[in-house]
């Protein structure tokens, strides 16, 4: 298979970024490849190729995409779950943008997930493609496989109703007591009055060189909610002031509601996020079972150790303790709202409402966090309704912090 290099491109002596690079290559030149494989994962591509004449490793993102590439596909059946993975994430990130400005009107988003049949879920993995309706001229037809890098992928079509963010207009009933809950509600402050609106948040912390510091996550759309209605998607150094327990309207009153501040967060394609400072306030958990976080997902072992039966459970301000099957690791493409596409987003079968935004989710067998809800679809058909999941490592990588446990 001989393919044209399109860019300045490193050798390597393996299919790593760190590995050493004994030469370089030059637009224009021409390889011969004998493998595909899959390597460091560079601006969300980990498809490597071997060269037979050098014997030298190059990124497939630096080769062009030749209709000689794309002849007769090999298949990722010999890969392990982790590799396979890696190659479907690389097409998802590399095709989402192709098919929004060619898919026309009916494609609403790419995503890495189980290959269903008959509305049900088999075990194969394939490349979701989500389209507002299934007969769509200006999308279809999508061949059963797609040859992406000289590889064999399989494909889904599904029907992608509207999301929703899972904010709430109304207020939300808090746990008794004035201490904070770990998974309680919280309320943004304008003005010095706590608007009507809630969500959950999970503590974490953060270290800097003044020691560690004890913050809430929760999500700006709900932190900032003034922010987020008015356009402006980052804090920008300007504090925000929230309060927890969210207000109750029932026959009983708070007698007395925590602030704290937003110190850092935004709103952008790959995290929806706020840190609060809650300064001195007293913390309790009353959340069922007494559950506290004992570490976090880190991708790799979201990659190696989800399955289709995985069940996860989450603990919403609105619905509470429930719980859903994980059905996709990776999805690209999705306008979660004001215009700005989401990537890299957990779905799972529908396991929350408004209101739950900010909501932690957890793998109930070793209680490790996985992530927090930040969105969903609540009607359909059961294929189509879904939550979203924001990973906690995506923000743990970035942002450097941790649950607390």
């Amino acid at each position: 298979m001989k393919v044209t290099v399109c860019k300045y491109l490193n050798a390597r002596k393996s299919a790593q970024i760190a590995a050493e690079c004994p030469l370089y290559r030059k637009p224009g030149d021409t390889l011969e490849i004998s493998h595909v494989l899959t390597g460091t994962m560079i601006e969300g591509n980990a498809i490597w190729y071997r060269c037979s004449e050098d014997g030298n490793f190059y990124w497939s993102g630096g080769i062009m995409q030749t209709v000689e590439l794309l002849q007769p596909a090999i298949s990722i059946s010999s890969f392990t779950q982790e590799q396979q993975l890696d190659i479907y994430i690389t097409a998802a990130n590399e095709l989402s943008a192709d098919f929004a400005a060619k898919g026309g009107k009916g494609f609403k988003g790419l995503a890495v997930g189980y290959k269903s049949l008959n509305e049900i879920f088999t075990d194969e993995l394939s490349l979701v493609f989500y389209v507002s309706e299934k007969d769509d001229n200006t999308v279809w037809p999508i061949p059963a496989k797609i040859n992406h890098r000289g590889l064999a992928l399989t494909t889904d079509v599904r029907k992608m109703r509207d999301i929703i963010l899972h904010e709430s207009t109304d207020a939300i009933e808090a746990d008794e007591g004035p201490n904070y809950t770990m998974g309680g509600s919280l309320s943004e402050m304008i003005g010095g009055v706590a608007q009507g609106f809630g969500s959950r948040a999970s503590l974490v912390t953060r270290r800097d060189k003044y020691g560690e510091q004890l913050l809430l996550l929760a999500c700006f759309h709900v932190a900032c909610n003034a922010l987020f209605k008015s356009g402006i998607f980052t804090l920008d150094n300007q504090n925000r002031k929230v309060s927890f327990p969210s207000p109750l309207r029932t026959k009983q009153e708070v007698s007395s509601l925590l602030s704290g501040t937003v110190v850092e967060g935004g709103y952008g394609p790959g995290y929806d996020y706020a840190l609060i400072d809650i300064g001195q306030a007293k913390l309790s958990n009353r959340l069922p079972d007494k559950v506290n976080f004992a570490g976090y997902y880190t991708m790799k072992e979201l990659k190696t150790k989800f399955n289709k039966d995985k069940v996860l459970r989450k603990y919403g301000a609105k619905t509470l303790d429930s719980v859903g099957t994980f059905r996709t690791l990776h999805t690209t493409g999705r306008d979660l709202g004001k215009g700005i596409v989401m990537s890299g987003l957990i779905e799972t079968s529908c396991m929350s409402d408004k209101g739950d935004s900010g909501a932690p989710v957890i793998d109930p067998e070793n209680n490790f966090l996985v992530g927090y809800i930040i969105a969903g679809i609540t009607k359909g058909k059961e294929i189509e309704r879904c939550s979203f999941i924001l990973p906690f490592a995506a923000l743990e990588f970035k942002f450097s912090i941790k649950p607390h446990t």
